[in-house]
């Protein structure tokens, strides 16, 4: 009994009510710690403070003090502390014995209006008890179930009582079925009070599932449910359509959740199918679109769920609801809502056509009581007149068919819609439709030929090659009507074949797409003469309205897109196509003479490679297991995307001669080529084929020639469109290197006078390789990277494709001409792994340094400094085959990039005028070479940041040195010629070196897709970033303050700004303290320059970020409030920029959100600039105005 003593202290705690809720709850905790942990038992506590050897039942009824304390407030707290440690110990094993005993007391409970919460929640907690640890027994969940019936009226109880007492409910009908059953009436009934007039969200959720889970325990009609079925129902339906609209709940509760289970209610039994249905039709006819869209989905659900005869003996009606609504919304769809209603109109039909078919009375009668109203409608039997040219004609009012008054497009395309709908419903509708309005649609479009005034067949006119036009009164809705059919006979075609079990339908895969196969040699003889004749001359999607230009025959009302039934033929799933192969590759081959033809405009060419991206993306879908289980052979694996289309359109770009064609050539075999390895694999082939043969001779040629700009268009096409999507280890990737290494072979086999390369081809060019050297695994990087060392060493043979013996030495004097050469080998150095080690890395190395800063094209001077700096980032410590181990460390590798490469000329060219200048360079050229050492030092720096090496401190320290010089008086002499600065060359300076410098800060701290990334395997140690931030932060500040100089630390504000631009939020938060001030400064000086416009909006980026962070940033902000508004409503009126301007005035709104004291003084003063930008010629400041003047109106005194 020594631990006595300590839980008995925490009872008395957590039953006093004079103890705070802390105290409280720490003592409920430990108590619930010490049963976890069979300290003591749960009959010890109910028992205390009597012996434990009394029965448990007895220390439960009797000797429990606080259980049974006269005290109301004290009991309710001692049932609630039981109540909760119940729940702790759900998964706890416990005795039956004292599971009874609770049963039986929580079951008493319930009739104390006092303690009433305390025991809802202990016999939940019973209830929900699992077997495995001992549950309540049969005849304690029934007597809590008749408690509850008999004890409680619910409706009269507080929100958190009814929500507990519907959970109680819930628990037991969902793990105590049985003992539930017995209760029959009296349960149906006591739940029924108990739901009824409802109104809180989280009650109703629960009452919908008991109104469910009571459908399904008393299913018969004549049942305890069934015979209340009607007042059930209309209880809930009192709740349809929900209209619980609050945007966000602080419950968690949405109108969706609340929507769906009460959709579950009323398709919970067909015993609501007479009251169901004509309350929702009722709701139909509502005004209300969002009452329309719930009955809609609400009769599809139902009439799925509910057994055909329940539907057949409402289908009329429902008919006649769907037809109209569908009728009255194709007549003018007004908003997005009106196009929802249309969507679900039509998905409501197809529903009930579906379970309409659930059951025939006889294998003869396939169709359904459903899809008979539809067959037999007046609409429908005129639309067939109206497109068979019948409806001018006298209709003999005997025949017992009226004709409905089909007035506009929009409602002859309605019941098109609905065809297709019907199509796409089930099987068994899709073979009626096919069956029965194909061969009453098709003989209305016919082809005749002019030169006979008998109708011929569409075979024999193809055959004389006749020229054709359309019969005088042919619309074109009855081919719009065959589109909608087709398209939703494949949609249910996807839906199978996609299904885990695709051959479960017998019915299905015997003979619903028998008509279709029947159909489908005149569907495609009709498609592809309409299209040819000339009379649809524009392409457009189903429904649209817009006709540019306008059709040539006047009889046409309406245009519509013609390779949507192409389309709809071409990209069927292979297992379930209705076509052969030759019906296949003809509409292949029709769609590809379309896209190819350039006499087309790009609507229709867009619309055809539409629908070849439509079958190539169903052919990439059919997986193994459906071409083995349905394919009747491998004969028609032959035909495909693959092999009829994109021969011919290789060929295609191939021989295209000029530059519109072979663009869209182009970016049709990338869309082939974004989903189909197998398309990328041959693209590459051939492509790679195409380029590097003609190397060569593209090289030489002058930038306009069309070869060139083909060339062009191919390497941007490879490097952005295709390369990007081959997988590592793919096909694809592999044949990625091999064009590459064609390159090379090509490069290699130059002749010697070649010395220029265009930059607008060696960019693409750089970049295809770079972009397949990134995604290559080692072993291929390695070979092409010996293929290019070779290549640039001059020692490749071409008939040999070997790489020979005393090659010359890699030097600037030796590559002078061919730094195109020493920029292609960067792009393969930017993307290698750490881990790819290779000859004379030392004379490759010192190469690039020397390219990087010489008097050459940008593009050449900036690969060769990625190059070197991704060298350093990865320079691996091991040895090459051929080096002697430790021969070359990274401290050497370092000395000749940074200290014998860079950094002497940024000394030379440094504004102190003590730097001599080489008699060669003039101040340009020394200018030039002093701004692209800096950009090279920078790009070191990022490297060697990267890998967390401790010189990114010097080259950090030498940038602010630049930086100090930069606005400072110089002279450069020389030793034979001298020559001093004037105003002309300090304004180069200050342009191109100042400019590099400045940018150096953010170069190190920015992400670069290009090079020194992770996507170029760069090496990356975390937060380098920060790190770096916070090591230059020091310096920089230092720098500033030591500068007097206005003209020189307006260049440490600007690299300052940069440098912000790339740093996490978080580094530049921990460090505010530090940076806000020189936020400020920053803003205060760069203002004024307007070409500073860059700088100033990362400054005022940063400055909000303090503002709108609650954790550090605005304990920053606050002490600098005057500050702020100071340097702001310059700011804030500054010319340059309208995006500055707007900022500007945002951040002096969040001002606002800071402390009173310190923002009311300046109030009167930011008034003022608001008042000057309400007068902004641009609308965005002005509206920003207005909203910082609404904040700062609010402020008052008081």
């Amino acid at each position: 009994m020594a631990c006595s003593s300590n839980w008995v202290a925490h009872v008395d705690v957590y039953v006093d009510p004079d103890c705070s809720t802390s105290k409280q709850v720490d003592s409920r905790n430990a108590i619930s710690k010490l049963l976890l942990d069979k300290t003591i038992t749960i009959q010890q506590l109910v028992g205390y403070p009597v012996a434990v050897s009394r029965p448990c039942s007895q220390d439960v009824l009797v000797a429990g003090k606080y259980l049974t304390s006269n005290d109301n407030a004290i009991r309710a707290r001692g049932l609630l502390l039981l109540a909760e440690l119940l729940e702790d110990l759900a998964n706890t094993p416990m005795e039956d014995t004292a599971i009874h005993s609770l049963a039986s007391f929580f079951s008493n409970r319930l009739q104390d209006w006092h303690s009433l919460r305390p025991a809802l929640i202990g016999s939940i907690a019973l209830a929900r008890r699992p077997k495995r640890v001992g549950a309540v027994q049969p005849e304690d969940a029934e007597t809590l179930g008749r408690s509850i019936i008999e004890q409680l009226d619910v409706q009269a109880l507080s929100q958190k009582d009814r929500m507990l007492s519907l959970e109680l409910y819930e628990s037991l009908l969902t793990l105590h079925v049985s003992s539930m059953e017995p209760l029959g009436p009296e349960l149906v009934l006591g739940i029924i009070a108990a739901i009824e007039e409802e109104k809180d969200p989280r009650c109703i959720l629960v009452a919908f599932r008991l109104v469910e889970k009571l459908a399904s325990i008393f299913p018969e009609p004549d049942g305890p449910f069934g015979e209340n079925a009607e007042d059930i129902f209309d209880i809930v339906s009192r709740y349809f359509p929900i209209s619980f609209n609050t945007p966000q709940d602080p419950r968690g509760i949405t109108r969706e959740d609340l929507s769906s289970a009460l959709l579950k209610v009323f398709t919970a039994t067909p015993l609501f199918a007479p009251f169901c249905f004509p309350v929702l039709l009722e709701k139909l006819s509502s005004t209300l679109k969002r009452a329309k869209l719930d009955a809609l989905n609400y009769i599809g659900h139902c009439a799925l769920s509910y057994d055909p005869e329940a539907l057949s003996e409402h289908a009329g009606d429902i008919w006649t609801g769907l037809k109209s609504e569908i009728f009255r919304q194709e007549d003018g769809v007004s908003d997005q809502k009106d196009s929802l209603i249309l969507e679900e109109a039509f998905s409501c039909f197809a529903r009930c056509i579906e379970a309409s078919q659930k059951v025939r009375t006889n294998e003869d009668d396939i169709t359904g009581d459903f899809m008979k109203l539809v067959l037999e409608d007046d609409c429908v039997v005129g639309f067939l007149r109206r497109v068979k040219n019948e409806l001018d004609q006298e209709i003999d009012p005997g025949d017992g068919i009226k004709t409905y008054a089909l007035t506009t497009d929009a409602q002859l395309q309605a019941v098109g819609r609905l065809l297709g709908a019907a199509a796409r419903a089930s099987c068994t509708s899709c073979y009626i439709v096919t069956k029965t309005f194909l061969s009453s649609l098709l003989p209305s479009v016919e082809v005749v030929s002019p030169k006979s005034s008998d109708h011929q067949s569409s075979e024999s006119v193809a055959a004389k090659g006749h020229s054709i036009s359309l019969e005088a009164g042919l619309s074109l809705t009855g081919l719009e009507a065959v589109i909608f059919v087709l398209e939703g006979a494949r949609h249910l075609a996807n839906v199978l074949a996609d299904s885990s079990n695709p051959s479960s339908s017998e019915f299905a895969l015997k003979y619903w797409l028998d008509p279709v196969i029947l159909a489908a040699p005149v569907l495609i003889d009709t498609f592809s003469r309409v299209v040819a004749s000339g009379v649809v001359t524009t392409v457009l999607k189903l429904g649209g309205s817009y006709v540019d230009p306008p059709l040539t025959s006047s009889n046409i009302s309406q245009s519509f897109d013609m390779y949507a039934e192409c389309s709809a033929l071409a990209s069927y799933p292979a297992t379930l196509s209705p076509l052969s192969e030759d019906q296949l590759e003809t509409v292949l081959t029709f769609l590809t003479s379309t896209f190819l033809d350039q006499t087309k405009g790009s609507e229709l060419k867009d619309q055809a490679l539409g629908a070849i991206l439509a079958a190539s993306n169903l052919e990439e879908k059919c997986t193994d297991l459906h071409r083995q289980e349905f394919l009747s052979s491998r004969e028609k694996e032959k035909v495909s995307v693959l092999n009829v289309v994109l021969p011919k359109l290789l060929d295609a770009v191939q021989e295209a001669c000029s530059p519109e064609p072979l663009d869209f050539h182009l970016r049709a075999l990338a869309a082939l080529s974004a989903s189909r390895e197998s398309v990328r694999e041959k693209v590459l082939k051939v492509l790679g084929q195409l380029v590097p043969s003609k190397l060569g001779q593209t090289l030489a040629l002058a930038d306009g020639s069309f070869e060139f700009a083909k060339a062009v268009m191919i390497f941007r096409c490879l490097s952005g469109q295709i390369i990007p999507f081959c997988e590592i280890g793919s096909v694809g990737q592999l044949a990625a290197c091999d064009v590459v290494m064609d390159i090379w072979r090509s490069i290699g086999s130059l002749p010697q006078s070649t010395v220029y390369i265009a930059p607008d081809i060696l960019l693409p060019l750089m970049e295809v390789i770079r972009v397949t050297v990134q995604r290559c695994p080692e072993r291929l990087q390695k070979e092409i990277l010996t293929m290019s060392l070779s290549v640039l060493q001059g020692g490749y043979s071409p008939e040999q494709n070997t790489k020979l013996s005393g090659v010359r030495s890699l030097s600037a004097k030796h590559m002078e001409g061919k730094e195109w050469l020493v920029a292609l080998v960067g792009s393969v150095i930017v993307g290698l792994l750490p881990s790819v080690l290779f000859e004379e890395r030392e004379s490759v190395l010192r190469l690039l340094v020397s390219t990087s800063v010489a008097n050459l094209d940008p593009v050449i001077t900036d690969t060769a400094a990625q190059a070197a700096a991704s060298m350093l980032n990865k320079w691996n410590e091991k040895k090459s085959e051929s080096e002697e181990a430790g021969s070359f460390p990274l401290k050497e590798a370092i000395t000749i990039a940074v200290d014998e490469g860079w950094m002497p000329i940024i000394k030379q060219v440094r504004r102190d005028g003590t730097g001599d200048m080489p008699n060669s360079f003039c101040a340009e050229d020394a200018e030039k070479s002093a701004a692209r050492s800096i950009y090279a030092l920078a790009l070191a720096g990022k490297g060697l940041a990267m890998r967390g090496h401790s010189r990114i401190a010097d080259i950090a320290g030498a940038m602010l040195r630049v930086l100090e010089s930069l606005g400072k008086p110089v002279a450069y002499s020389g030793t034979t010629d001298s020559f001093e600065m004037k105003d002309q060359s300090d304004k180069l300076t200050e342009s191109a070196v100042g400019r590099a410098a400045v940018e150096s800060f953010g170069l190190i701290v920015n992400e670069h897709a290009s090079f020194l990334s992770k996507s170029q395997n760069a090496v990356i140690r975390p937060l380098y970033k920060q790190r770096f931030f916070t090591s230059i932060l020091s310096p920089l500040i230092e720098a500033v303050r030591l500068d007097s100089n206005q003209s020189s630390r307006i260049w440490f504000y600007r690299s300052f700004a940069c440098l912000l631009s790339g740093t996490p939020l978080g580094a530049v938060l921990t460090e505010g303290k530090r940076v806000f001030p020189l936020i400020l400064e920053g803003l205060s000086t760069l203002c004024t320059y307007p070409e500073d416009s860059e700088y100033v909006l990362q400054l005022l980026l940063s400055l909000s970020s303090f503002l709108v962070d609650e954790s550090n940033g605005r304990s920053f902000a606050a002490e600098y409030v005057q500050s702020m508004v100071n340097r702001l409503v310059p700011v804030s009126q500054y010319k340059s920029s309208m995006m500055i301007r707007e900022s500007a005035l945002q951040c002096l709104a969040a001002i606002v959100g800071l402390s009173f004291t310190r923002v009311f003084p300046v109030k009167s003063q930011v008034m003022k600039a608001i008042t000057i930008a309400l007068d902004d010629k641009k609308r965005l400041v002005r509206k920003e105005a207005v909203r910082c003047r609404e904040v700062w109106s609010a402020i008052t005194s008081t």
